[in-house]
């Protein structure tokens, strides 16, 4: 880990030369903070890249699943940075009735769905919603269907090219896939 510095006023004065060792700390300051080494400022939440929908997929899970007979979250992404993302799936329903889509969002305790789709077409339909996020956001993309003739897929949060950086994903049976905390 690089060593973070203190620049004393005096350096940078008017008057003060440009050196080699000021050009040290100059180069070598950023990447400390960067690093978070001891001493350095710290980087808040908020000078993180906000985050803008659009049709970048930047996490997913586009494995198919098969209706469980009750309502489950088919994918989920717990998030650290604000903005808007979009969520997008694919459902379809083959046995001549209908499934039902909902895009949620949990936040502080509270989990609320912000869009139910229904569909009874037995080809995929594709479904987006654009969600509002704040650090600590956990999104969801749920779905009900009564088995294999309903089927969800390709549930995908989206930006406009920024990455994503979550506090952890979880796939569609609740398991931890990747832990970024």
């Amino acid at each position: 880990m690089t060593t973070y510095t203190a620049i004393p006023n005096g350096d940078i004065d008017q008057d003060s030369p440009v050196t080699q060792p000021l050009m040290t700390l100059m180069r070598d300051n950023p990447i400390a903070i960067s690093e978070g080494a001891a001493g350095a400022p710290r980087v808040l939440l908020k000078a993180i890249e906000e985050l803008t929908a659009g049709n970048t997929t930047r996490a997913s899970y586009d494995t198919e699943q098969d209706g469980t007979g009750s309502e489950f979250t088919a994918y989920s992404f717990q998030f650290i940075q604000r903005g808007t993302v979009r969520g997008y799936a694919e459902v379809r329903e083959t046995a001549a009735s209908s499934v039902n889509l909902r895009f949620k969002r949990k936040r502080s305790g509270t989990t609320t769905t912000l869009q139910t789709d229904t569909t009874g077409s037995n080809t995929y339909v594709s479904f987006t919603y654009d969600f509002d996020v704040l650090p600590g956001d956990l999104l969801l993309i749920t779905f009900d269907g009564t088995g294999a003739a309903q089927n969800i897929r390709n549930c995908r949060f989206q930006t406009a090219g920024e990455n994503i950086w979550p506090a952890f994903e979880v796939d569609s049976g609740g398991t931890l896939t990747n832990d970024y905390t």
